[in-house]
């Protein structure tokens, strides 16, 4: 449901919004509404120990690949070169891969669901 790029706890940051009632965003109501529905969020981290620009980048990548139309972000993300000369198509194939390498991981770990 969003793609950001982890800085330190943030990703949790937003799960305990979620059972506090102090904010309301759209990353709030997504959260919410999962858990209204039986479901778990998955916080899946990559790329730890990257530089910022490395990061933004992998989280723009990432948004291509997903469809900012199907997240809840406000923005597609910054790219550095060399990835913000790239065709979308390449950009939308290194976010896949990108995620592919998450879901890998993930599988690996375990699954652990915040609910």
């Amino acid at each position: 449901f969003h793609v950001g790029r982890g800085n330190r706890t943030r990703p949790l940051a937003h799960l305990q919004e979620a059972t506090s009632r102090s904010k309301d965003n759209s990353k709030i109501r997504r959260v919410k509404q999962l858990w209204n529905a039986g479901y778990g969020v998955v916080s899946i981290q990559v790329g730890n120990g990257v530089s910022n620009e490395e990061a933004l980048t992998r989280q723009a990548l990432v948004v291509a690949a997903v469809g900012l139309e199907n997240l809840t972000n406000v923005r597609g993300g910054t790219m550095y070169p060399p990835c913000n000369s790239w065709s979308r198509e390449l950009t939308s194939e290194v976010g896949v891969i990108i995620l592919f390498r998450a879901m890998l991981s993930y599988l690996n770990e375990g699954e652990t669901l915040w609910r």
